[in-house]
């Protein structure tokens, strides 16, 4: 995801911010490393599934297999099952969304790749 996009997220979930990587050690996440592994189409996505669980230790964000992949821990008391059944729903919906840009769009395999992409980038890709 472009910089700009996760500096937007970060401006409205403070607990997003990224810490300053000096050395990697045992409390280095992939998050803390890399930031947001996604492409920019599912900004919305993402900010919806931040509004509704909160503040969480983030540990990875990024696609896998054409899904959204959210990997995190709760800093506030909530159930854990409420925080997991969000993210659980947000990994199904990215199924749904062109990863490219945002666009309604259907999960893709293309020689063993699996993309979230909708009609139009699916033209634009090749």
């Amino acid at each position: 995801m472009k910089q700009e996009l996760q500096d937007k997220l970060i401006k409205k979930y403070p607990f997003m911010k990224r810490k300053k990587i000096i050395r990697y050690n045992a409390d280095t996440t992939t998050y803390d490393l890399y930031g947001i592994e996604t492409e920019d189409g599912w900004y919305d996505l993402i900010d919806r599934l931040l509004s509704k669980i909160g503040p969480v230790n983030v540990h990875q964000i990024k696609e896998k297999f054409g899904a959204l992949r959210f990997y995190c821990d709760p800093i506030a008391p909530i159930e854990n099952s409420e925080l997991y059944d969000e993210i659980h729903k947000a990994e199904a919906e990215s199924t749904t969304i062109c990863e490219q840009c945002g666009k309604p769009g259907k999960l893709r395999n293309k020689n063993g790749w699996f993309r979230t992409i909708c009609d139009e980038c699916t033209v634009i890709k090749k």
